[in-house]
Parts: structure tokens; C-alpha cells; sequence
């Protein structure tokens, strides 16, 4: 019965594997004899013991244990199969000559599992040995995205802190951008205003470059309307205007020759009409005729200067007769005034475009 005990302590306890498990429920070789067989008692309890090795074989497995508890759970395994063992040796001393060969084919099957249980320990080993290098990978793996989380988090940071900045550079960015279209259009308008004032001054037609004008300053280009009625036939220029308001102002002052009277003719006449143009009576308050014209001399010369406004103003001065009879050539020094006026206001404004005093 010790023998039993020992045995069923050792296999079930240890639940050995299936194969070796089999080769410790293998009945023992037959006895060499009659005086070798095995006692009934015996008998009974090793087929007792076969039918739970039996039943335990064909029990489901249940889920796998952890790396850790399998390897716990063969070291007791191990230990209850070598307490069975020396159980064993000790019952096989005081067990019956017969049965000797039957206990060494048992102690081999035992050392059989012994072995099988080994192996499997050496694979528990190395299955722990691979979970604690999985752990190692899944610990450096967590370190690593503890990392990139890190670099990430800081990125963020940085982008954060950059935002202002970008944000600055791109209202620069656009502010520099206006700029150059404002110095560009600017530029490009001195160009124009140029060509349309050298077009006024030479008195040739001047549409061309009164459109282009009215195109690159778009609404700022209203001074300039007031010559658009003249810019297909031109102006006249400042000597052509000089000379018209030279010979339209004597026009005006020249005094009406005194007919000859009937029947006067002859050397009376002539005598009488050079005497009356060298000596001149003027009425008492009224104004030398030199110096009524003098304002007129004074605009012809303004006028061959290109100063419109002064001469202008000097043509204010004449008699009202002389300055309803200059009428016309007034207005076109009027229009030339305009024309002049309008291009030198805009070249400033467009000066002080590229200077940067002006939006």
C-alpha cells in the first residue's frame, strides 16, 4: 500500500504529460514465475491507480497558466515524483523477490517521465526567458513613446510659440507686397505724367497719354479731366500762345486812324495825319495807354516762361475792353494753367508715394 501511495502522490500530483503519464500506466511485465507474482492486494490498488491515471488523462485541459506558474507548478510536480521515487526505492526493499523485475521496469518508466519532465522544465525556461525579453521590448517600446510623446509635446510648443511670429511675417509679408504694388504703380505713373506733360508742352495731341494716365492712377487721375476735352487736337504751345496774346494785344490797344476829310487829300492830309501821330491828347484822370498795356507786355513775357498763373493774373489788369477782345487766348492759357497744374500735382503725389510720406 506504501507502494501505491507513493505512486498516485507522485504521477497525480505532478500531473506528468500524457506520453509519459501512458508509460507509467503500462502494466508491469508478467512475472518469471509463480513465485513472482504480485500479491492481490497490490494488485487491486495498481489497477485502481490505472483507472484515476485514466480519468485524469482524459480530463479537458483547462486554459494555459502563465509562463511563471507553469515553471512553480513542475518544480512541485518534480518534488512530489522524487518523493514518490524514494517511496518507492524504500518499498521496493521490503517488497517480495518476484516483483523485482516489475519495480525496475517501473523505476525506468519513472526515470523516463523524470527526463520528459526536464525537458519540459528547460522549455518552461526558455518560454520565461522569452517573456522577460518581450517584457524588455514592450518596456523600451513604452520608453520610446514616452519619448516621441516627448518630441511631439515640445514640437507642439514650438509651433505654438512660432505661431505669433509667422503670423507677424505673413502681415509683413502682405504689407511689403502693397508696398512694391504702390511703388510700382508710382513709378510707373511718373513715367506717364512725364510723357503726358512733355505731350502738352510740344502741343501735339496728348489722348494716348491721357488715357494712360487715367489708367495707372485710376480714380486719383480726376485733375487731369478738365483737359480731356483738348487732348485730341493738343494745346498751343507756350511761344505760340506768347505770340498770339503779342499780336491780339495790340489788336486791342491799336486806336482807330481818323479818316481824311472829303476833298483833303494832297500834301495837307498827309502833313495833318503825322502830326496827329506824334503828338497824342489825353483827357484829364485818363490812363497813359504805356502803361495801360504794360500788365499785357508783362503777360507775354509770363506766358514764354510757362507762367501761366502770372500771366494770368497781369491779363486781369487790362481795361475791360482789352480783355473781352483777349478772351479766346485767355481761355487757352486758362486750359494750359490746368494742364500743367494737374500733371505737377500728381507727379508730387506720386513723389510722395515712393517716398513713403503718403499711404
Amino acid at each position: 500500500m506504501a507502494l501505491v501511495a507513493a505512486l498516485i502522490a507522485g504521477v497525480v500530483g505532478g500531473g506528468i504529460g500524457g506520453a509519459a503519464v501512458m508509460r507509467l500506466l503500462a502494466p508491469p511485465p508478467p512475472a518469471p514465475s509463480s513465485a513472482a507474482e504480485v500479491p492481490p492486494a497490490l494488485a487491486a490498488d495498481l489497477t485502481a491507480l490505472s483507472s484515476r491515471l485514466a480519468a485524469l488523462e482524459a480530463r479537458p485541459t483547462g486554459a494555459a497558466p502563465d509562463v511563471s506558474g507553469r515553471l512553480d507548478a513542475a518544480d512541485a510536480r518534480l518534488a512530489a515524483l522524487k518523493s514518490g521515487l524514494a517511496a518507492l526505492e524504500a518499498s521496493a526493499k521490503a517488497a517480495p523477490a518476484g516483483l523485482q523485475p516489475a519495480i525496475d521496469g517501473l523505476k525506468s518508466e519513472v526515470e523516463a517521465a523524470r527526463g520528459a519532465l526536464n525537458g519540459a522544465r528547460g522549455e518552461i525556461t526558455a518560454l520565461r526567458q522569452g517573456q522577460d525579453a518581450l517584457d524588455k521590448a514592450q518596456a523600451a517600446l513604452a520608453r520610446g513613446q514616452d519619448a516621441l510623446k516627448t518630441a511631439v509635446d515640445g514640437a507642439t510648443r514650438q509651433a505654438s510659440a512660432l505661431s505669433p511670429r509667422l503670423d507677424a511675417f505673413d502681415a509683413q509679408l502682405k504689407e511689403t507686397a502693397a508696398a512694391t504694388v504702390r511703388l510700382a504703380r508710382a513709378s510707373t505713373a511718373l513715367v506717364v505724367l512725364a510723357e503726358l506733360d512733355q505731350a502738352v508742352a510740344s502741343g501735339r495731341p496728348f489722348a494716348a497719354e491721357l488715357d494712360a494716365a487715367r489708367a495707372v492712377l485710376g480714380p486719383a487721375a480726376s485733375p487731369l479731366d478738365p483737359i480731356a476735352a483738348t487732348a485730341k487736337a493738343g494745346l498751343p504751345t507756350n511761344a505760340a500762345l506768347a505770340r498770339a496774346l503779342a499780336e491780339q494785344g495790340e489788336a486791342a490797344f491799336a486806336a482807330p486812324a481818323a479818316a481824311p476829310a472829303a476833298g483833303e487829300d494832297g500834301l495837307f492830309a498827309r502833313l495833318a495825319a503825322s502830326a496827329g501821330s506824334l503828338v497824342k491828347v489825353r483827357r484829364e484822370g485818363e490812363a497813359d495807354p504805356s502803361e495801360a498795356r504794360a500788365p499785357l507786355d508783362q503777360a507775354v513775357a509770363e506766358v514764354r516762361a510757362g507762367a501761366f498763373a502770372a500771366a494770368l493774373a497781369a491779363l486781369k489788369r487790362l481795361p475791360p475792353q482789352a480783355q473781352t477782345k483777349l478772351a479766346d487766348v485767355t481761355a487757352q492759357i486758362a486750359a494750359r494753367r490746368a494742364a500743367a497744374d494737374a500733371v505737377a500735382a500728381l507727379t508730387q503725389q506720386s513723389l510722395a508715394a515712393i517716398s513713403g510720406k503718403m499711404p
